[in-house]
């Protein structure tokens, strides 16, 4: 039995905009100092990250389809948790799904840990989580080159951590990633 999901919402609001507060000057401030090229043709691995329900993942499967068909060489690995693996299994795209113990909150800080840590260097994470900082946190901390996902104009936190947001509502079959008409303000 995973933790309820009222907790987890609690965590991810408290502990996340914490953790956000910290790390949005020192991502702004490295990227401005190491001045990363930040252009959209993916050089490396991709992380995937869905924590919670698996409907936007689906939903993303031709985006994900046409990454998946544009860099057949990459490895796509996703971080989820237990709840959402079914879904990340059927749509066979990923190379590996890291999943995350979210049974207590010892255990999901441990698998999260351990999963981020080997996920360091990744050079592109798609951040599918709307409305989480700590999903935000997370990618942050791959010290990928990219950071894509979505962002909410009344959250400034994770608007100016990921660095390009995508849309997922206007996916023409096979489109790699449709980029919004403007990308999240400072040199992150």
């Amino acid at each position: 039995m995973s933790m309820p999901t009222q907790s987890k919402i609690a965590l991810d609001r408290y502990l996340g905009s914490i953790l956000i507060f910290f790390l949005n000057p020192v991502a702004r401030l490295l990227g401005f100092l190491f001045h990363r090229d930040h252009t959209l043709p993916v050089r490396g691995d991709i992380l995937v990250i869905k924590m919670l329900g698996g409907g936007s993942l689906v939903m993303a499967f031709p985006t994900l389809l046409g990454i998946r068909r544009a860099y057949p060489a990459v490895k796509i690995r996703i971080l989820t948790t237990e709840s959402v693996k079914a879904f990340a299994e059927t749509l066979g795209l990923f190379d590996e799904i890291l999943v995350v113990d979210d049974r207590s909150i010892f255990g999901l800080i441990a698998t999260t840990a351990r999963h981020i840590y080997r996920s360091v260097g990744t050079d592109t994470v798609i951040d599918l989580e709307i409305y989480s900082y700590l999903s935000t946190v997370l990618s942050i901390l791959t010290l990928a080159r990219n950071r894509l996902g979505f962002f909410l104009k009344n959250r400034a936190f994770g608007r100016s951590c990921i660095r390009i947001a995508f849309c997922l509502i206007r996916v023409r079959p096979f489109t790699a990633i449709t980029i919004a008409s403007r990308p999240c303000s400072g040199p992150t």
